[in-house]
């Protein structure tokens, strides 16, 4: 989930040597369609949670909002983006290269790892079936992909990530042994897609059809610096738009990993959205985004880590004691949404930006 910082997101030109100024304005599309898309993963999350068998056993707006899931195809979408857009300059310069991996450990891990610790509690505290083996908690700890479900559920997603960032630290070492390497997984992603690897973890993660959903965030960030083709950004967007609402409609809801045709319609309608916000941006023709929206989204990232503990907590509570009996489903399914996000936004204003303050500056102290 990576986002930009007001002291990174410069970046020059390829061809017309833009120089992007780091204002607030300049970053709110950004961090708005963040704070979406984690708040679809919450809406969808909500439902499914409802939805079990075990709590309350009916998913809420089921049809409408379970689609939220594929925020997550946007966050990876945005990833490539945002990690090219601010590294692009740091192509083929070692230097920069242990900076990088420093800047990308700290952003993931520290609060991840407060995640962890939470949900790795509650598991001891409430859930009869924790019997977690060293090995397993080793994998969930540093986000190494297991066959069983790591510690917190949807730090899945986050394995991915890191897998991205340390193919795109191939390409600041060395541009063309990075450029092979990337040339290379994608090639065996795409053979991977037509031909099944079975029950091979290892390959089926390695190169997991979610791979083009990083490179064509990479290509849209390369194609933004490209000035010749901003003028294509209302067909893009239509376009885009167009492939998303196709996915949502086919879209069969609780499946993943994803059948490739709706990673293809999710990667590229979020690919080609992005554009479109992208040109738009540079044209300064986005609205400004209220203070609530920009919050959502800078604390995006611990809403979406947090989220399904606050949801599954609060289901297990309101099932214990029949609150469904005195309040309408409907109003549970919004009072659990509203909680996550508002546990989230805490977890970031207390603990993320601290935390994240304290890296920051022990770092610069080396």
């Amino acid at each position: 989930m990576s986002r930009f910082s007001s002291e990174s997101y410069q970046a020059k030109s390829v061809n017309d040597s833009v120089n992007i100024s780091a204002t607030k304005e300049r970053i709110s599309f950004i961090e708005v369609s963040r704070g979406f898309a984690a708040l679809a993963v919450v809406l969808a999350h909500t439902s499914l949670v409802m939805g079990n068998p075990r709590y309350f056993g009916e998913a809420m707006f089921a049809n409408v909002l379970q689609v939220g899931h594929a925020g997550v195809d946007f966050f990876f979408v945005l990833s490539g983006y945002i990690i090219t857009y601010m590294h692009f300059s740091d192509i083929d310069k070692k230097n920069k290269f242990l900076p990088y991996i420093v800047k990308r450990f700290i952003r993931i891990f520290p609060i991840y790892w407060v995640s962890f610790a939470l949900f790795l509690i509650a598991l001891l505290l409430f859930s009869s079936n924790s019997n977690l083996s060293v090995t397993e908690l080793a994998y969930s700890f540093f986000l190494v992909p297991q066959a069983g479900t790591l510690v917190n559920p949807v730090a899945w997603t986050l394995s991915h990530e890191l897998l991205f960032y340390i193919l795109f630290s191939f390409l600041i070492l060395n541009k063309k042994v990075g450029g092979i390497i990337f040339i290379g997984w994608m090639i065996c992603s795409i053979v991977n897609v037509f031909v099944s690897a079975g029950e091979n973890l290892f390959i089926k993660f390695l190169f997991s059809a979610h791979n083009f959903e990083f490179v064509l965030g990479v290509c849209v960030s390369w194609l933004v610096f490209q000035k010749k083709y901003r003028s294509i950004w209302i067909i893009t967007g239509i376009i885009g738009l167009s492939l998303v609402l196709l996915g949502f409609w086919l879209d069969p809801v609780g499946r993943r990993p994803l059948p490739f045709y709706l990673v293809v319609l999710y990667g590229g309608g979020f690919a080609l959205m992005l554009y479109t916000l992208s040109c738009l941006h540079l044209q300064n023709k986005l609205p400004k985004f209220g203070d609530t929206f920009l919050l959502l989204g800078a604390s995006s990232y611990s809403v979406y880590l947090i989220h399904f503990l606050v949801i599954l907590t609060l289901a297990k509570l309101f099932t214990t004691y029949s609150v469904n009996a005195y309040i309408p489903l409907n109003a549970i399914y919004f009072m659990m949404a509203f909680s996550a996000i508002i546990v989230g936004v805490l977890m970031y204003e207390y603990i993320e930006k601290p935390t994240l303050r304290i890296c920051r500056n022990w770092n610069q102290l080396k």
